[in-house]
């Protein structure tokens, strides 16, 4: 924030020594005229920081959130980027415009009117967006992918003295992971890749990709993908008790679904993940189940499934899932003893 302008030059309005605010201006100032410029800025005091830079739209942005004020682009040029003017609040005196300048190679600010009379906004600033944020706050994020929301919170409030909400931090760790690693779109539309390498290094490693048949769109729509290996499949089969544990976990992304996986006992009493989501009986050669234990919760789909694809298995319940369900009726310890 700069100092007020004397009164002797209140009606001068131009800090800059380009007095034409065309862009026609390729004549680099004479030493009489910088002694001219460098004198009426003694009187007037500086209104703009020296490293203050306004060489973009990005460092208007970033001057904008940092010093706490809702600036408006009125004259703009973004595709071009080669041409910018900037208003503070109604009432407020700040403006400032700048333009390319093609002979010297640069940006350059021509008007700027630095003082400021709006009160500083710590919570509305239009330029403050979750995907700018995120930008800033890049390196961060690729050293702490899952920091929580309240300390970008936290962060954002030092770093550039505003207030936030939890939903905002939320969607900052949103746009930083796409910017890192690519939208889901993109990561989906590389599974018939990852298909073909899978074949090529294993050909008995059996997979299915499932696409929605009700909508008609290209690329197709994920609906579901299955995957056994074939080392997995051997391991299983020769080395490891007919004890299948189907368990399943909620996808926490703002995609949903499941990961349903099948997991089996090795001889060290150590779990043995087998495949995902689950084509047991064709990959393994279950046939009807005989010999064969499930263990799973009470879902009921999974109670049916079971039911009518291994009849003859042997259906147990996982003892986490029993007990979880008694403990929301029955609380304190005895039950948890006895159990």
């Amino acid at each position: 924030k700069g100092q007020p302008q004397n009164e002797e030059n209140q009606d001068e309005g131009i800090v800059s020594e380009f007095e034409d605010l065309g862009d026609e201006i390729h004549t680099p100032a004479s030493s009489d005229e910088e002694d001219t410029v460098g004198a009426r800025r003694e009187r007037r005091g500086d209104l703009v920081h020296a490293d203050t830079d306004f060489s973009s739209f990005e460092s208007v942005k970033k001057y904008s959130v940092h010093q706490g004020r809702n600036l408006g682009f009125v004259v703009s040029n973004r595709n071009k980027n080669n041409r910018v003017g900037v208003n503070c609040l109604k009432g407020c005196p700040f403006k400032l415009y700048g333009s390319w300048d093609t002979r010297r190679g640069t940006f350059v600010v021509k008007l700027v009117m630095g003082e400021h009379t709006c009160i500083r906004n710590i919570e509305r600033n239009k330029h403050l967006k979750s995907s700018w944020v995120a930008s800033q706050l890049l390196e961060l994020f690729k050293a702490r992918p899952h920091i929580p929301a309240k300390e970008i919170q936290e962060l954002i409030r030092r770093g550039f003295r505003c207030v936030v909400k939890k939903g905002f931090s939320y969607k900052v760790k949103y746009y930083a992971h796409q910017q890192i690693h690519g939208s889901m779109k993109a990561h989906y539309n590389k599974l018939g890749n990852y298909i073909q390498a899978i074949k090529e290094c294993s050909p008995n490693t059996v997979t299915e990709l499932v696409t929605d048949p009700s909508k008609m769109v290209l690329p197709p729509i994920f609906e579901r993908f299955f995957v056994g290996f074939e080392g997995l499949q051997k391991g299983w089969i020769e080395g490891c008790r007919k004890v299948i544990c189907i368990d399943a976990c909620f996808i926490k992304t703002f995609l949903g679904g499941q990961l349903l996986v099948a997991v089996g006992r090795d001889p060290n009493e150590q779990m043995f993940p087998i495949c995902w989501a689950l084509h047991l009986q064709t990959n393994l050669g279950l046939g009807d189940g005989s010999d064969t234990v499930i263990l799973s919760d009470e879902h009921q789909a999974i109670l049916s499934v079971v039911a009518n694809i291994l009849p003859k298995a042997e259906h147990r319940h996982c003892a986490r899932h029993i007990f979880a369900l008694w403990y929301k009726r029955y609380k304190g310890d005895e039950m948890k003893i006895a159990f």
